[in-house]
């Protein structure tokens, strides 16, 4: 059992390495389970917004028990009274692998500690790479559920996020660049206008209780 769990954890490390490693050139991390929603009838969900960009986080409940699985609700909402294109990140696969690569985090302990995560990736890219373009209509939103166990701090070499019992906050942050991904086929995607620059969420808070 001990070695199976030492090589688990050596997997994880290489997968969060090589990630960043090929993210440095990709742009990528792993995708999460995402959904567009129609929110011109919902209460706008409270975020930090630039231009018509909203994003926001907020914890699936306020409270995890140690140990837990800890999940996120992640939402890019456009708030204007223009149509967006976001670029998120990168697809493999034609599309079959999704990596919204653009949003980070940063979680906040009660000490002001601040660790700003990314997202683990796969060791190796091999094939295509496409860009993850996704149109967002004016009052629409797309939401990403956000697990912590996708991501790693590389500043402070954890491979698993597990925060220790105590009081924290969270944020988003969403990095929008160009299309990077040109294919043969794809040429006009360079026409594309895609909203660029970075928008960072409010905080929100959320406590983890001891084991």
């Amino acid at each position: 059992m001990r070695a199976k769990g030492i090589t688990t954890a050596v997997w994880a490390a290489v997968a969060c390495l090589c990630g960043w490693a090929l993210g440095a050139v990709y742009g990528y991390h792993p995708a999460q389970a995402a959904q567009m929603s129609a929110a011109k009838e919902a209460a706008p969900a409270p975020g930090a917004t630039s231009g018509s960009l909203q994003v926001s986080i907020q914890p699936a409940k306020s409270s995890f028990a140690g140990g837990e699985k800890m999940t996120f609700r992640t939402q890019l909402r456009n708030a204007g009274d223009a149509d967006l294109i976001l670029n998120l990140g990168f697809m493999l696969a034609n599309g079959k692998k999704q990596y919204p690569t653009a949003v980070t985090l940063v979680i906040t302990d009660s000490a002001g500690k601040k660790r700003k995560l990314q997202l683990k990736g796969p060791a190796g890219i091999a094939g295509r790479v496409d860009d993850l373009l996704v149109p967002l209509p004016v009052g629409a939103a797309y939401v990403l559920e956000t697990r912590l166990s996708d991501y790693c701090c590389l500043e402070t070499m954890e491979f698993r996020i597990e925060p220790a019992s105590g009081q924290y906050t969270i944020a988003a942050a969403y990095k929008g660049e160009g299309p990077k991904y040109v294919n043969s086929d794809t040429e006009g995607v360079r026409l594309i206008s895609v909203l660029t620059g970075e928008v960072t969420s409010d905080t929100s808070a959320f406590s983890v209780a001891a084991k």
